[in-house]
């Protein structure tokens, strides 16, 4: 799978430079809509919410870390741990802001618009690649991004039951093998829950993602809130706490958060 999302990103990376050297698509007379409305600030906020990566996925590094430490029979160093984060959160953002860059390059201002349906869409992405860089990377790109959203579906699923089994095992005082049988029970109650979301409150692909990605950004600074009382805690040594400037890094993008959550709240509710 990492070697699939090492293809995905040249991919990308490729054809976000083959779209810049042809320009956009975008028809002359076009104009974008207006940003400071309701459904600009709603667009903004489902695009931050995902943005690189929800917040919610803070704790799942920590978690497959110390996984990872069981089968390697040895706990990481903070430098260890460090790279595997940062590697990871470089990679995505990177990754994210290519795949923004492609679709503001090739389909925004064109008169197309992404389908609700999952099919659809998936047929609109290779398109979009195809048209790119050709139709020799038609199968290329179809078969590396359905094993990158597969990957994905398994990471999420991994993640959300791996958190759930933890936090109630802090909760109940269980030990490391009994959250690990726990984790292996929630899995299938995760995806089952998905499942009945997907199916019964949800219209179209669009509805899921924004639901999702709002969701995700209101929820941020509570969890961002809690990341940073975890790392300031007691549990972590003093000489690994963040200093000065994270700290204040760390308030700023609070306030942030907390700001533009109100602002759309007022903008979509109260106004």
């Amino acid at each position: 799978m990492k070697v699939m999302v090492l293809v995905l990103a040249v991919l990308t990376v490729t054809a976000v430079a083959v779209a810049a050297a042809h320009g956009t698509a975008a028809a002359p007379e076009f104009r974008s809509p207006a940003v400071w409305s309701a459904a600009g600030l709603t667009f903004l906020l489902a695009l931050m919410g995902w943005m690189p990566t929800p917040l919610d996925v803070a704790v799942w590094p920590s978690l497959w870390i110390l996984e990872k430490s069981r089968t390697a029979r040895r706990l990481p160093t903070m430098a260890e741990a460090m790279l595997d984060f940062h590697l990871g959160y470089v990679v995505t953002g990177f990754l994210a802001l290519a795949f923004l860059a492609l679709g503001a390059l090739v389909m925004h201002g064109t008169g197309r618009d992404f389908s609700d349906s999952g099919v659809s869409f998936g047929r609109q992405l290779v398109d979009m690649y195809a048209a790119t860089l050709g139709e020799w990377s038609r199968w290329i790109i179809a078969v590396v991004a359905f094993i990158t959203m597969f990957s994905t579906t398994l990471t999420v699923l991994d993640g959300y039951a791996r958190t759930l089994a933890h936090g109630l095992g802090l909760l109940a005082d269980t030990d490391t093998e009994a959250r690990r049988r726990d984790t292996l029970l929630l899995m299938p109650v995760v995806a089952g829950l998905a499942l009945v979301v997907i199916a019964f409150f949800v219209t179209g692909l669009r509805a899921l993602v924004d639901v999702a990605t709002v969701l995700a950004f209101l929820a941020a600074p509570v969890l961002a809130w809690l990341n940073l009382k975890v790392v300031r805690g007691e549990a972590v040594r003093p000489e690994h706490r963040p200093g000065p400037v994270l700290t204040a890094l760390t308030w700023a993008g609070l306030a942030f958060l907390v700001g533009f959550g109100l602002v759309w709240v007022w903008v979509r509710w109260l106004r």
